[in-house]
């Protein structure tokens, strides 16, 4: 099987959405079974249906967001992804099938990235997120070719890269 994009629904599910052209399935992490057969991203995305991502998507991750101190609910973005494809992306808001904004030019958006060459063609991309003192630090990665940068959406810059990834992840 070749899968060409994934991401999870959000920071709280284990439930994890793998791509490949137009179809995608639903794959559960905690029990390791699939939990909806592939159908068309049309199908399942609705929001997505007359736009070019319901053909295909390069690559798709969580939109980065903190719960308030103190809150008693979630915030609203907890279901939200940025998709990618080309050199365009969107986020999306998976709960309610719906484009929040986009689609959009990521050279344009994404400050740094085309002085990187990553303002088109992602391959693969996820959300890291790391205790800190006080909070957290959230640094998308995003990997086109045989080369990676990070990127801190909150600041909106890369943060290092672009880099080899056989330099900077031993063992790949």
């Amino acid at each position: 099987m070749t899968i060409q994009a994934t991401f999870n629904r959000s920071q709280l599910k284990w439930d994890t959405y793998m791509f490949l052209g137009d179809q995608y399935l639903l794959y559960s992490l905690t029990d390791n079974v699939v939990r909806q057969n592939p159908r068309t991203t049309a199908d399942g995305r609705p929001g997505l249906q007359h736009t070019q991502f319901a053909r295909a998507i390069d690559a798709a991750v969580p939109y980065s967001w903190s719960p308030a101190p103190g809150a008693l609910t979630l915030p609203e973005e907890k279901d939200c992804l940025y998709v990618f494809r080309g050199d365009s992306y969107l986020r999306y808001d998976v709960a309610n099938e719906q484009i929040l904004y986009g689609p959009s030019n990521i050279a344009q958006d994404w400050t740094g990235r085309k002085d990187a060459g990553f303002e088109r063609n992602i391959d693969a991309a996820f959300l890291d997120q790391q205790d800190v003192p006080f909070g957290t630090v959230d640094t998308y990665y995003s990997f086109t070719g045989d080369r990676f940068v990070g990127y801190d959406g909150l600041r909106n810059r890369v943060t290092g890269g672009p880099y080899r990834i056989a330099d900077k992840w031993p063992g790949l």
